[in-house]
């Protein structure tokens, strides 16, 4: 199986593939034009298309490049809203600090795409941070609970709260789909508005008619 990335860019395509080789991939990748502005990365390897996506912007000839994840609704005119985002635990017990411990608090909040491996080398043991795939358009959790099932004994479940805090997480816009800015600063929806709010003044106080003035009108055969 093959995972595709979005590059958002436009530069000369012996510049993309020169940058491209650079990166130094473990496995093959093939890059596609879409259109003036996109690009269609496919990478055999998931550790290849992690480390792409976590980059979120690339400068190529000192033009950025921004990465989106692809998906099978994917729109041009649109950019996706699941972004690869850090999230801190603090106070997790130790026996959590291994890669599975921390994907099973991880996917409490989304699907866990890497590690700090300081962590999972026991060198920090304070805070454990995990980057997940996050869609930044909707509400954000930011308490979860974590359980440990007992097969053999139920009445042994346990568990606990646990709190988790985002790193910089960009604005985005639910209107336009855009990353940046929020819906109350979006530019489209204000064009929106006003373009409205014209249409219904124009039917609330239409323009007055003119009538034609039959007593100055030319009779005929006068």
């Amino acid at each position: 199986m093959n995972y595709v990335l979005i590059g958002k860019f436009s530069p000369k395509l012996e510049e993309i593939k020169e940058f491209f080789v650079n990166l130094k991939f473990k496995g093959e990748y093939n890059i596609s034009i879409y259109d003036p502005k996109h690009l269609f990365i496919e990478l055999t390897l998931l550790e290849d298309r992690n480390k792409l996506w976590m980059k979120q912007v690339c400068f190529i000839s000192i033009l950025p490049m921004r990465i989106f994840k692809w998906d099978a609704n994917f729109n041009p005119s649109k950019e996706s809203s699941i972004r690869p985002v850090w999230v801190s635990f603090h106070g997790l017990p130790l026996y959590l600090l291994i890669e599975y411990g921390l994907a099973s608090v991880a996917n409490t909040i989304d699907t866990p795409i890497r590690f700090d491996s300081f962590n999972i080398n026991r060198v920090k043991l304070g805070v454990a941070t995990v980057c997940v795939e996050l869609d930044i358009s909707l509400p954000r959790v930011h308490t979860v609970w974590v359980n440990f099932e007992d097969e053999e004994d139920p009445i042994l479940d346990e568990g606990f709260w646990q709190k988790g805090e985002y790193e910089f997480i960009p604005p985005y816009c639910v209107e336009c789909s855009h990353i940046g800015h929020t819906q109350e600063a979006c530019k489209r929806l204000a064009a929106a508005n006003l373009k409205g709010k014209s249409k219904v003044d124009a039917v609330a106080h239409p323009p007055p008619k003119r009538f034609k003035d039959h007593n100055n009108t030319p009779k005929k055969g006068v």
